[in-house]
């Protein structure tokens, strides 16, 4: 008697265990990416393994593209530029503490394109017209 009762909670441990990991496990390869998109700004709000956004927007010489973020983990890249030129800007490995805001003047019109990339990225970033 007393040894099928030490094997019943060895199998209701043993479930319960498997239950947190899966649930643990889960959750762990989910990525949240919101994105909101307005006229002339682009904002992210993500916690994802794997993040890959790039967003185009049109900008005429002398703009100001307000650009600011907060990282609370993992890695991440943003470039800001057009198709056929190097970038006008560029940040690579922004970390976990990372905070920045500033202005970008625009040099020249045209289809500029907002590219975030980044792993186990956790963080905010924003981009808009002035």
């Amino acid at each position: 008697m007393k040894q099928k009762k030490t094997i019943l909670l060895a199998v209701i441990a043993l479930a319960l265990l498997a239950t947190a990991a899966a649930l643990y496990f889960g959750q762990q390869g989910r990525d949240r990416i919101e994105i909101s998109q307005g006229d002339g700004s682009f904002s992210l709000r993500f916690e994802a393994k794997r993040l890959s956004q790039a967003q185009p927007m049109e900008l005429s010489e002398g703009d100001t593209l307000r650009v600011s973020w907060t990282i609370d983990g993992g890695n991440v890249d943003v470039r800001i530029g057009t198709q056929d030129a190097e970038p006008i800007y560029r940040a690579d490995g922004r970390g976990r503490g990372d905070t920045a805001a500033f202005d970008l003047l625009i040099p020249a019109a045209g289809r500029y394109v907002i590219s975030v990339t980044g792993q186990n990225a956790k963080g905010a970033m924003e981009f808009a017209r002035q």
